[in-house]
């Protein structure tokens, strides 16, 4: 089958919950590509909606995403064509250069076959529908319904579904992509002969997050080589120096027994002056590194790992004399205390005053531990840790890689209201932007892994978000909103108190990292003092940084108002009117900023600074505000007066603060004023 016409039933394979797909893969398939479990698109935004019900900005976001639709097809809400039922899913096989079967749920199959010819012209492709199926210029394809799918095929369609071949291990993952066989061969060719049997990629979806794995299928002739590689029967060494609270972490894992004797049989003895080393290295080592942070990125933690009742001194006595003596550059020089190793460069020509290089060291059970400063590694000696939870894709001997906890400080999100301008309707692009970064900033790890084990190889990349539905959820999402709105301090005030008061959950541990900038171990026992401190004084500072958009627009209605009133204004027949200030006004925004408990910003909108008094005084703003305001203004001459007034209730308790200025006429013509007055200002 032509790939112009494989591509129309790709485009509709974003959105499928696959019931019996798999069923009708021919048995000699070569390469299958599957989607199965779940709308996407309708499932994400349906956790979106419980994770923020309430709040009116996600909800208005969401009513117009869902509304979005282009030529009929609304993913939000799975709606992909007439005729097409993808929830019952999307398959495509291929069994040679002959043949290939397309698979794919619908409700009515000629209207389907004429919603797939319109996809096919979008693509530019001649596709035509017949009565037997399909044609592509002299390509035939044959199709039936044979409910609930359409199934076409390049030769005949079976009466029944043949049933699901074994090899066929999708694993009920939603997109699931394999190539062997005749295939295969093929991709051999490509890959200059490499020994590969067969190859699968599958997206897994998980709670709160998927993974995407790879595997590749070595023949029997590479399983022999890649046995040094995999695991053996030496312990797993190098974990217990990792805390729980870190935000990144490193991991190498290898047998130290087969590694070694590989290494024996490819390169031989080593020379007489290493051999005592050598020697050590086997006999202590497990095979393992890992590298993790104990108070962001200043702080790493290396740790190699011990074989039982092995040490690194052995390693190290060896090491000092080969590095001293053998060979280190000249005039780099290594050290050892009790605790401490010192490299020392210098002096020499270039540098008369030498550089020292301190690493505090120490041991545990199955470690050897490295770091900058020895609080890191007397922490991680006295057992001051939380023992971490390793993801499943990195956890175990052999496998290799690196997971992070703290994506939101390494890569922050943020929304983009102005990126899309446009039709109203397209601002729901704008509102996916802002809905996709909601989500990033709900991510608690992402991580990369693989491994060899017999002869397959293979790699895993996962994601997982936070849970939500739970108290400290509820406040790290407030928290995500505030940032959001770029109320920066707020934010990092709720992130802190969830620190303290929910130290120990997944949403505690990811507001710390957030706070500190990646793994934080040394501020934890202090958090407490801070919050009893630095909450109130966030709070108050907070309420203070809004009240100074109240008192600056204040004063600029009062320097408008008296630069009005000194200008000389006229009627429509050139007449000289009186002295007097503009125009009463009403309050302005119409709408307070508490909406359900919860303060927002109005956003700037000039239809409603219309009224013939602000447009006298030359008064809008042009940024979001707290407040809403109102000009006040009567008589003329020496008994004209004004007030300038700003309200608000920043804290949404019902009390709001009031700051007024008032302006009149002395007995010589001049505008007079107490300057602000305020009341309630931080209510």
């Amino acid at each position: 089958m032509r790939l112009t016409l494989l591509l129309p039933l790709l485009l509709v394979a974003l959105s499928a919950r696959a019931q019996g797909v798999a069923d009708w893969a021919p048995a000699d398939t070569a390469g299958s590509f599957i989607f199965r479990g779940g709308d996407l698109a309708v499932d994400w935004l349906a956790e979106v909606e419980a994770r923020f019900k309430g709040d009116a900005d996600i909800e208005a976001a969401l009513a117009r995403v869902r509304a979005f639709a282009y030529r009929g097809i609304n993913p939000a809400v799975g709606k992909w064509g007439e005729g097409l039922d993808l929830s019952k899913g999307v398959a495509i096989y291929l069994v040679g250069p002959k043949q290939a079967r397309a698979v794919i749920g619908v409700t009515d199959a000629a209207k389907a076959k004429a919603t797939l010819v319109k996809y096919a012209g979008l693509l530019d492709a001649p596709v035509e529908a017949t009565p037997e199926g399909f044609k592509l210029d002299d390509l035939v394809v044959h199709c039936a319904h044979r409910a609930p799918f359409l199934v076409c095929d390049t030769q005949a369609v079976p009466e029944v579904a043949p049933g699901r071949p074994a090899f066929l291990q999708d694993d009920g993952a939603v997109i699931y992509l394999d190539a062997r066989g005749a295939l295969m061969e093929e991709l051999r060719r490509e890959l200059d002969g490499a020994p590969v049997d067969a190859m699968r990629l599958a997206w897994l979806r998980e709670a709160h997050g998927g993974r995407l794995t790879a595997t590749v299928e070595m023949n029997p002739a590479a399983a022999g080589f890649l046995k040094p590689f995999g695991p053996g029967a030496v312990p797993h060494g190098a974990l217990d120096a990792i805390d729980a609270r870190t935000g990144a972490l490193l991991k190498l894992s290898f047998d130290a027994d087969r590694l070694f004797a590989f290494a024996d049989q490819q390169m031989g003895s080593p020379p007489p002056p290493f051999k005592p080393l050598w020697d050590a290295i086997k006999a202590n080592l497990s095979g393992d590194l890992s590298v993790s942070f104990a108070g962001g990125l200043l702080h790493p933690i290396f740790a190699i790992g011990l074989k039982p009742g092995g040490k690194l001194e052995p390693i190290i006595d060896e090491i000092l004399p080969l590095l001293n003596q053998e060979i280190g550059p000249e005039g780099v020089t290594l050290t050892r205390k009790a605790d401490q190793l010192t490299l020392q460069i210098g002096p020499n020509a270039d540098l008369p005053e030498p550089i020292l290089v301190n690493l505090a060291y120490g041991s545990t059970a199955s470690s050897f531990v490295l770091a900058l400063t020895g609080a890191d590694v007397a922490r991680v000696e006295r057992g001051f840790t939380q023992a971490p939870i390793i993801p499943a894709p990195l956890a175990g001997k052999g496998r290799h890689g690196f997971v992070l906890w703290n994506i939101p400080a390494f890569f922050p999100g943020g929304a983009l209201p102005d990126l899309f301008e446009g039709p109203a309707k397209y601002k729901a692009l704008s509102d996916l932007q802002t809905l996709i970064s909601i989500d990033w900033m709900s991510l608690e790890q992402v991580g990369l892994a693989g491994g060899v084990d017999g002869a397959r190889i293979s790699a895993d990349l996962w994601w997982g978000r936070l849970g939500y539905d739970s108290d400290e959820s509820r406040l790290y999402d407030q928290a995500i909103l505030t940032d959001l709105r770029g109320q920066a301090l707020e934010s990092e005030a709720l992130l802190l108190k969830l620190a303290s008061e929910h130290a120990n959950t997944p949403h505690g541990r990811l507001a710390l990292r957030r706070l500190t900038g990646g793994g934080s171990i040394g501020v934890f026992p202090i958090l407490g003092v801070l919050s009893a401190v630095a909450i109130p004084a966030f709070v108050n500072f907070t309420q203070r940084s809004k009240a100074s958009e109240a008192h600056m627009n204040v004063r600029r209605m009062f320097d408008s108002a008296v630069y009005y009133y000194e200008e000389e204004h006229v009627d429509a027949e050139g007449n000289i009117l009186p002295k007097s200030f503009p125009k009463s006004t009403t309050l302005t925004p119409k709408t307070p900023n508490c909406v359900n408990g919860n303060l927002v910003k109005q956003m700037p909108d000039s239809e409603v600074w219309q009224e013939e008094g602000w447009k006298q005084l030359n008064f809008e703003l042009y940024e979001p505000s707290y407040y809403q305001y109102q000009f006040i203004s009567e008589g003329e001459g020496k008994a004209a007066k004004f007030t300038a007034r700003a309200i608000g209730d920043i804290d949404c308790d019902g009390v709001y603060s009031t700051f007024e200025r008032v302006g009149t006429i002395d007995e010589f013509g001049n505008i007079i004023s107490d300057g602000i007055l305020v009341e309630n200002e931080l209510e």
